[in-house]
């Protein structure tokens, strides 16, 4: 699957540009042992990182995880914790968004999930 970066452009609306703030990628698991496999979270400061992982996180989708990201973005400084802080003043540019698609998933296309 292509890259949607027209999508997570109309996201973050010049965000990440702006602030200094992150993408926080969550993939969970959900497949027969959902026990075994543990949460991976990427950070990406950039649209171009986030594209450049882009079939990585396909491939976990493919492999049973589900991909959760943040719309407000977090801090870029790492505080020591499992996440990044959000910032003083969050900044939002969409209030919810959706990439769950495949067939099994409630958006069987991307066009469908942007719709």
């Amino acid at each position: 699957m292509k890259f949607p970066k027209k999508f997570f452009r109309r996201v973050f609306r010049g965000t990440l540009q702006s602030f200094d703030v992150d993408i926080e990628l969550r993939c969970l698991y959900h497949g027969e042992d959902a026990d075994y496999a543990p949460v991976k979270m990427f950070w990406f400061r950039n649209l171009a990182e986030f594209e450049r992982r882009w079939s990585e996180i396909t491939d976990l989708n493919s492999e049973g995880y589900d991909i959760h990201y943040t719309v407000v973005p977090r801090l870029s400084v790492w505080r020591g914790k499992k996440e990044h802080p959000l910032p003083p003043k969050p900044v939002v540019s969409v209030i919810w968004s959706d990439l769950d698609v495949g067939k099994t998933k409630p958006h069987r296309t991307l066009r469908a999930a942007v719709k």
